[in-house]
């Protein structure tokens, strides 16, 4: 059985300002491959305008969050398009059968980050969870505040 590749990956910073802002989300690929990040949203909360994209090798992507936020982030990777249209990945997939999670969750293995913006108190949480196997996982974080 083959061993799951490590990939090495800048999966994004993330600029948190506190208040009634908008949260923005930068990611930036520093693997040498495509991956596909995607976005799923908890219960209650509004999906983010982009649920699933593409990001080549190099590139960089923002994504506004309304405030008061929550959900989760991951990078899905060797993803394809079959000869029928249907889209996967060999992480990560989301099972929808397109690049858009459209509020799928995620099939293992999976690194992901949570996030609770405007949280209990008004902070800002987030955790890195690696309870559904991991496989991409460098994550850089810088915190702003006004």
């Amino acid at each position: 059985m083959a061993q799951p590749r490590l990939v090495s990956l800048a999966f994004f910073v993330a600029v948190l300002i506190s208040g009634a802002h908008s949260t923005t989300f930068n990611f930036k690929n520093n693997c040498p491959d495509p991956v596909w990040p995607a976005s799923q949203n908890n219960s209650g909360k509004v999906a983010l305008s982009q649920t699933g994209f593409q990001l080549d090798s190099g590139a960089s992507f923002s994504l506004d969050a309304p405030p008061a936020w929550g959900g989760r982030l991951w990078a899905r990777h060797k993803c394809s398009t079959d000869s029928s249209g249907r889209f996967s990945c060999l992480s990560g997939d989301c099972g929808t059968g397109q690049v858009a999670c459209n509020g799928a969750g995620r099939a293992p293995p999976t690194t992901l980050v949570e996030f609770t913006l405007q949280g209990h108190g008004g902070k800002d949480f987030y955790d890195v969870s690696c309870v559904n196997g991991f496989i991409i996982l460098i994550v850089d974080f810088i915190l702003f505040a006004p």
